[in-house]
């Protein structure tokens, strides 16, 4: 099962989740950006009620996306 909003580029099993490896609906990802600005707790709270990410891979991709890696 893929969590909401997210799209998996290879089999979530495979291999350890990395912020390169899924992508993240542009909407849900804005709004979480937006939180970030002020509460990158907040944000990272926000991107796991919206997807089903776990807590661990939900602050990787937050990190990742404030320090502009691609996602």
């Amino acid at each position: 099962m893929t969590p909401r909003g997210t799209r998996w580029k290879g089999a979530p099993w495979s291999y350890e989740p990395r912020p390169e490896t899924i992508t993240v609906d542009p909407e849900i990802r804005a709004r979480v950006l937006e939180r970030a600005a002020g509460d990158v707790v907040g944000a990272v709270r926000l991107l796991r009620e919206e997807t089903g990410l776990p807590l661990r891979f939900s602050v990787l991709l937050v990190d990742a996306w404030l320090a502009g890696r691609p996602s």
